[in-house]
């Protein structure tokens, strides 16, 4: 972390499921439209739209600064007991002019923003390999200074010491594949709830898959999520765009318009592509916007019917077994079939 020009969120690359390069997608995404600082946060609050004074879209997303600030967000210690009022990973005593704004199109921090002093934390950077109790201060948005005992001089009001032992401060978490369910499944999630969900965990940055209703295989689609994103999310939020339409595995999707309106990376999550012809032409599409691929694992000839994995178990109680195999030759096809093209094929999913 540096101290003196703050933390560039592009140094907060996280690795979950390998997925280095669509995480770097995302940050990419978000240093072209954004610049949001996530803090550490009592309580979830919504920024009102476009505080900066812009009229439109457009010129608010022209106003917004490079991106340049730090995130951080507190956790408590998985060690210790739940809370009763439920907000065991959220921080407390957060001053509320510090909310984070969040989601695709977001408000940028106030100019002006309370010193602010974390103290006594734990803290982890894993790109500088930092893991320490230290004390923090931020002011105007950016971290300046780390350090023991830092001073407390100019911090007046109680909400600008945050009280941090027995916490761990660290860089919002990046979760690569999640489920908002937006459009079409409303009933089991929606991004306003899978937010909520990501936040009180730590993710401030979520990747939502395509698996919807309709599949997100059309930049109207995309904007479609980004503007619920606007509207309700509390993290940022990024779409993996299906890679062929309806995720049905027939038709190639419009991958360079989908890059172009802000996906991070292709899917058709839940299905697995079937056929060598359509996944060769998925993987050359792909590799010329130079995102990444994900692959649902499954050759869904050989799970009909599967109840469980397939073996000495399942045969004793007579029901369908689900075969290594269904998935290894899936992952041995598509690696034979990538060897020419080089397409970023990143993430083995559902194994």
């Amino acid at each position: 972390m540096e101290s003196d020009e703050g933390v560039r969120l592009a140094g907060f690359e996280l690795y979950f499921l390998g997925a280095r390069r669509l995480m770097r997608a995302a940050v990419a995404r978000l240093s072209e439209i954004s610049d949001v600082p996530i803090v550490a946060r009592q309580q979830t609050r919504r920024p009102a739209p476009y505080s900066d004074g812009c009229s439109s879209r457009v010129a608010h997303r022209a106003a917004v600064p490079p991106l340049d600030s730090p995130g951080f967000l507190l956790l408590t210690d998985p060690a210790m007991p739940l809370p009763p009022n439920n907000r065991s990973r959220q921080a407390r005593s957060v001053p509320q002019q510090l909310a984070a704004p969040a989601a695709a199109f977001h408000v940028p921090f106030p100019p002006q923003v309370s010193p602010v002093l974390i103290v006594g934390g734990r803290v982890i950077d894993p790109a500088s390999g930092l893991d320490s109790i230290v004390d923090i201060a931020i002011d105007n948005g950016r971290v300046v200074a780390m350090g023991k005992n830092l001073s407390r001089a100019g911090l007046s009001h109680p909400s600008s010491i945050i009280d941090a032992h027995n916490l761990i401060v660290t860089p919002g978490l990046v979760d690569p594949h999640v489920h908002l369910r937006e459009p079409g499944f409303e009933y089991k999630e929606d991004v306003a709830s899978g937010t909520r969900s990501a936040v009180a965990g730590g993710f401030t940055t979520v990747c939502c898959m395509p698996n919807t209703l309709p599949a997100l295989d059309s930049p109207e689609l995309i904007s479609f999520v980004e503007a619920q994103a606007y509207k309700s999310a509390l993290a940022r939020v990024f779409c993996v765009a299906a890679a062929t339409k309806g995720r049905r595995g027939e038709e190639l999707a419009e991958i360079e318009l989908l890059a172009r309106a802000g996906a991070v990376g292709f899917s058709d999550d839940g299905d697995c592509i079937p056929t060598a012809g359509m996944m060769s032409q998925t993987l050359s599409a792909v590799a010329h916007t130079g995102l990444a691929f994900m692959q649902h694992c499954q050759d869904a000839t050989l799970t009909r019917g599967a109840a469980m994995h397939s073996g000495a178990i399942s045969t004793r109680l007579g029901l369908g077994g689900w075969p290594r195999v269904a998935e290894e030759i899936i992952i041995e096809r598509d690696v034979r079939l990538n060897l020419s093209i080089g397409c970023r094929y990143l993430s083995l999913i559902h194994i």
